[in-house]
């Protein structure tokens, strides 16, 4: 199965070598970049950060949407480790991911 997709899109992040992969990540592509960016607004209220779990709690998302979102906000430089850790619920350490300046100037852009 060949599945032709534009990597110039916001695309969540997959394995290109895995069809299934490319598939799912066309098919989230339309939410996507509108979820990933109410992510950016989430971090940016909490001066501390926030951990995955508690972003997801926060935005009612399961790790497997939230974790994507919060990779890709990640490598575009949008935000960076807080230089914390919290608890999980699991009593795991959690890093906290805070909003950058370069994600604070995309939100003004965005609207």
């Amino acid at each position: 199965m060949q599945i032709a997709i534009d990597f110039n899109a916001t695309y969540p992040p997959q394995q290109r070598h895995s069809a299934t992969s490319r598939a799912s990540a066309a098919a989230a592509a339309p939410k996507f970049s509108t979820r990933t960016h109410g992510l950016l607004a989430v971090i940016g209220q909490y001066p501390a950060g926030l951990t995955d779990e508690e972003g997801q709690a926060l935005m009612s998302i399961d790790g497997n949407s939230y974790r994507p979102m919060r990779v890709t906000l990640m490598r575009h430089g949008y935000i960076e480790d807080a230089g914390m850790v919290r608890k999980t619920k699991s009593n795991r350490l959690a890093v906290a991911w805070q909003i950058t300046q370069a994600g604070i100037h995309k939100l003004k852009e965005i609207g």
